[in-house]
């Protein structure tokens, strides 16, 4: 080999890693969908409706006496609308991007079509980035419908450019890594729907790290931690901004406040690349590559198993005698089979990967409980906000390749030549779903009905909690079901369920403020509507409730919660949730009704 083609061999291997027939394929593929269109044309609404409607709120709240007030308040909202976009954007594409590359792998072992993939000289790196980058392309068109806003509002000033500049980064960067969480756990499940779900708990995993051993360390003492490890608290402070550095939103809260921006880096210290910013978009994009080299090893190993060179594990399971518990398991698939072949898929193929997610659960959980005072409400937050999250995230996409995945799989037939009604079909599937996320929801609950037994929150904040994280999930779910009749991809119907969380969580309240703020304006009125957003959203019901519970317990006899700007009494707080609960599971029960008439006229059944 020569010099010179020594010397271009690196740049050769990148081109044909990053321009491989697999990325050629993806992006032709993608230009043919409906799909695609649905996705970007629901995206640029649904922004397009939150933008006006913040401007709207921002506008109602100012009043200009003079020029420069006014040009004051036109650069404070110029600031408060770059906020409200570079937030939005951050959240919603870094939800949106497990749920758009995992399919791209699922899809494949559901077609049985890794095999041919075998038969072609492309390498498992080549597949993997192909595969990536062409669902990328699709978030980074996304990413890119907010800059005609941003630019068009830095005309207003008080928005600098190193402002625009970090989110832009950070989000995409974030976008990258949770795209390479849904790549790898892809290579793991057969469904896209869990492997989404694992790449954004360990996404939120890393994120949330950084900032619990800041807490743990102050828990725990400077001085103890000197005397075991030699390391003072001087020198630990140096190292705190590349832990915010590995935590993008605490970073761009800090790029925001004017805080920590610079950290003194050797070598590049006093240049522009001296960022926090920076560091945490380098941080990202270098996980973000670590976890590609994994996937490519991952799908090596996958494309040796569909070629028949590996002896799978399935394929070794298949050969084992039928225990006991098998043949329990086929006489229960005599009544609803639909139902007993779902419960049966695992979330975690493998024990080992159950073990982890077991170690770290116990390891936080068991730290938290030693070191957080149960008389505080932080720690009730904590296991509210989070089981709670959690659920909504797996409720989301959970179900919604519940059907077209039958299509994508070529089952569909075999389904509709089975003695099964679509009640059993649809009911099997959702009631499946229920059963594998009740140990959350169970695990959850029991942590705040034992602090009722302990005293630390009342019996009817308990009760509350329970009924807002078991019935808030429900309606999610039915939907998601719903979108996956409706829509023949799993990507499109995974996207539409987010989507409505996000309409119906963050849009909704907004709307229903302006409406009433508007329409019919009356202090009256104003704290109609204020209840109304506040008992109609969930995560604001539940923040409400564990804080004004363990807070009021000591001075109010009564125990007044806040609803609004209102306080109400306990039993009013408790008929409010558990109407909102009532409401979800009726509106559960519609959509799963129509999914039912929709399968039995798409199916051409009479039942």
């Amino acid at each position: 080999m020569s010099v010179a083609r020594r010397l271009i061999s690196p740049a050769v291997w990148l081109k044909g890693i990053l321009f491989s027939p697999i990325l050629q394929r993806e992006l032709r593929a993608s230009g043919r969908r409906k799909s695609t269109y649905i996705i970007r044309g629901g995206y640029a609404a649904l922004f397009a409706l939150g933008a006006l409607l913040a401007i709207s709120t921002i506008m109602s709240a100012m009043e200009f006496d003079s020029a420069t007030m006014r040009s004051q308040g036109l650069s404070m909202l110029a600031e408060s609308m770059v906020m409200f976009v570079v937030w939005f954007q951050f959240i919603a594409i870094v939800l949106l991007a497990p749920s758009m590359t995992s399919p791209s792998v699922c899809e494949e072992k559901q077609r049985g079509t890794l095999g041919a993939l075998m038969t072609t000289p492309l390498t498992a790196g080549q597949i993997v980035v192909g595969k990536m980058t062409g669902r990328m392309y699709q978030v980074l068109l996304l990413a890119l419908i907010s800059a005609p806003l941003l630019l068009a509002i830095r005309v207003f000033g008080g928005v600098p450019t190193e402002w625009v500049l970090a989110f832009t980064s950070v989000t995409l960067s974030a976008a990258l890594l949770a795209g390479s969480l849904g790549m790898l756990y892809a290579m793991w499940h057969d469904r896209s729907g869990p492997a989404s779900i694992f790449a954004l708990l360990t996404l939120g995993l890393m994120f949330v790290t950084p900032p619990l051993v800041m807490f743990a360390i102050q828990q725990t003492g400077f001085d103890k931690i000197e005397s075991t490890i030699g390391v003072s608290q001087e020198e630990f402070m140096k190292l705190v901004p590349y832990g915010v550095a590995a935590c993008p939103p605490v970073a761009l809260v800090m790029v925001v406040t004017d805080r920590v921006t610079t950290l003194n880096i050797p070598f590049i210290a006093g240049t522009p690349f001296d960022r926090i910013w920076l560091l945490s978009t380098l941080y990202m994009l270098s996980v973000a590559a670590f976890v590609l080299w994994v996937a490519s090893r991952s799908m090596r190993k996958l494309l040796l198993e569909s070629s028949g060179a590996i002896q799978s594990a399935g394929e070794s399971a298949s050969k084992e005698s039928v225990t006991p518990k098998g043949r329990r398991g086929i006489g229960r698939l005599k009544t609803w089979p639909v139902y007993w072949r779902e419960a049966r898929t695992p979330w975690l193929p493998t024990r080992f990967q159950r073990a982890v997610l077991t170690v770290v659960l116990v390891s936080l959980l068991g730290y938290a409980y030693f070191k957080i005072d149960l008389a505080d409400p932080p720690m009730h937050q904590l296991v509210g906000f989070s089981g709670l999250g959690v659920l909504l995230l797996c409720s989301t996409v959970m179900t919604t390749s519940s059907i077209n995945g039958e299509r994508v799989a070529d089952t569909w037939d075999a389904l509709m030549t089975s003695p099964v009604t679509g009640k059993q079909v649809i009911l099997g599937k959702y009631l499946a779903v229920v059963r594998r996320l009740a140990p959350i929801a169970v695990l959850t609950s029991l942590h705040f009905v034992v602090m009722a037994a302990l005293g630390h929150v009342s019996w009817g904040a308990a009760l509350m909690v329970v009924s807002l994280i078991t019935t808030t999930p429900m309606f999610y779910l039915a939907t998601g079901i719903m979108f996956s009749l409706l829509l023949n991809k799993g990507v499109s119907s995974s996207v539409s369920n987010i989507v409505l969380l996000l309409m119906i969580l963050l849009i909704v309240p907004i709307i229903i403020a302006i409406i009433f703020e508007a329409l019919m304006p009356s202090d009256d009125l104003s704290r109609f509507a204020e209840k109304v957003v506040v008992g109609s959203n969930p995560l604001m019901m539940l923040g409400t409730v564990i804080n004004d519970d363990i807070d009021g317990r000591w001075t109010r006899g009564d125990r007044q919660f806040s609803l609004g700007s209102d306080g109400v009494s306990m039993s009013t707080m408790i008929a409010v949730t558990l109407a909102q609960g009532a409401a979800h599971i009726a509106l559960a029960a519609g959509v799963l009704a129509f999914a039912i008439g929709r399968f039995r006229s798409a199916s051409g059944r009479s039942s």
